[in-house]
């Protein structure tokens, strides 16, 4: 459970849209995440690590790139070092998805593997795994892939919706589907850290994410963020019920866009 959480976490701490509502904006981003709040009397003493994203682009894809680095300290125990890596590549129309996922544990040889390929059209879709292979999971009618729920997010927070509901289905393990609950505040300016930032449009975006049919319970876990225009995330707010880290941005770097034809 702990790793379906952290993943799902990681995965969604990143989409934004760019210089018009829908478009993604290149970028390297670096973020340091510290322990925010555990349960009094909890299994967790100390969580620390760090994020790093990359988003480019091509004039037919969007490629998101995360690596996260955890130590996670049990009250009593050693500390645990997970890497957590992710790679997904998905079309601007966004009905194909190609997805990488690896969570490795220190000590441990075998690495949490998830690739494969997954398609989406008016009816539903299916995700074809290669690792491990011959996998396959259905995705309901209208289930989105992460770019394409990124922009109808940002699209959202332009037109002042300030909710969304959605099913989406983030690159990795079959329990990465999920219907996910986005309530998002009013825009402000808040570019005052870095100048990559400055001039741009800002949000705050809570996504709460629910098991398939279990939206009116609790939800799995929670992320939120200030979200950017130009796929660009501050202040993570990443709960995983049994710990939350909080997360800073401490490095941007803003990277050329294509230059596409009829855009």
């Amino acid at each position: 459970m702990t790793r379906r959480l952290i993943l799902g976490a990681a995965l969604a701490a990143w989409c934004a849209t760019g210089v018009a509502a829908a478009e993604i904006q290149p970028h390297r981003a670096s973020y340091a995440l510290e322990l925010a709040s555990a349960p009094a009397g909890g299994p967790i003493a100390a969580v620390d690590g760090e994020l790093a994203v990359e988003v480019s682009r091509t004039c037919g894809a969007t490629t998101v790139r995360q690596a996260m680095r955890l130590v996670l300290a049990e009250v009593g125990g050693e500390a645990t070092r997970s890497r957590i890596t992710s790679e997904l590549t998905e079309n601007d129309v966004g009905t194909r998805l190609e997805f990488r996922f690896a969570f490795e544990t220190e000590g441990d040889p075998d690495a949490d593997t998830w690739a494969g390929l997954a398609f989406v059209a008016g009816g539903g879709g299916v995700v074809q795994y290669e690792t491990p292979a011959g996998r396959q999971l259905e995705l309901p009618a209208g289930a989105m892939f992460p770019v394409a729920h990124a922009r109808a997010v940002l699209d959202a927070a332009a037109a002042g919706t300030r909710f969304l509901s959605t099913v989406l289905f983030e690159g990795g393990r079959p329990d990465s589907l999920a219907t996910v609950a986005a309530a998002i505040g009013a825009a402000h300016e808040d570019g005052r850290r870095f100048e990559g930032l400055s001039g741009r449009r800002a949000w705050g975006v809570d996504l709460a994410y629910y098991g398939i049919g279990d939206a009116d319970g609790e939800p799995d876990y929670q992320v939120g963020y200030l979200l950017y225009e130009g796929a660009i995330l501050d202040r993570l707010d990443l709960d995983y019920r049994v710990f939350r880290l909080g997360g800073t941005l401490t490095a941007l770097e803003l990277l050329p866009a294509p230059d596409c034809p009829g855009r």
